[in-house]
């Protein structure tokens, strides 16, 4: 169970990038992913749901008529956290595809086991990719090659 919690929550992150760079492209805007409590403010950390909105007025948050979609989180209370560039809790995506702020957006499961826990990346170009296990041990490692904390 807790395995396949993980791989559905993971394969949110990863669609709700590809749907975030989808809709820069396509608008031609520089369209904004967060996490959110609310869905209004960015949260560095959530349970609950991330926004996609096109912020025309730079202020970080979605206006009612700046939102796009909300991804809500299914499960026992995950716990994703952003981890970007410049400490922001939020990643944009210019019209050409490309991200304006990289980093990583980290899952863990609500036991805290990081046995359960993912992060998927996201460089430069803007395409998602996920974190791995290169010693093995069950626990996928981070940016520092240490293995994630949750």
């Amino acid at each position: 169970m807790n395995r396949a919690q993980s791989a559905t929550a993971t394969r949110a992150i990863v669609s709700a990038l590809q749907y975030t760079r989808s809709e820069a492209i396509g608008r031609n805007k520089v369209i904004t992913l967060c996490l959110s409590d609310n869905g209004v403010t960015c949260d560095k950390t959530s349970t609950r749901q991330l926004i996609v909105f096109r912020d025309e007025n730079n202020n970080k948050a979605s206006e009612a008529d700046e939102l796009i979609r909300i991804i809500q989180f299914n499960g026992d209370n995950p716990i994703f956290e952003f981890r970007v560039s410049a400490g922001r809790n939020y990643i944009r995506y210019r019209p050409n595809g490309s991200a304006i702020d990289f980093g990583r957006i980290q899952y863990c499961p609500s036991t805290g086991d990081p046995r359960y826990g993912s992060q998927v990346v996201v460089n430069f170009s803007g395409r998602p990719r996920l974190a791995r296990d290169t010693d093995t041990d069950g626990i996928v490692e981070g940016k520092d090659k240490k293995n994630i904390n949750c």
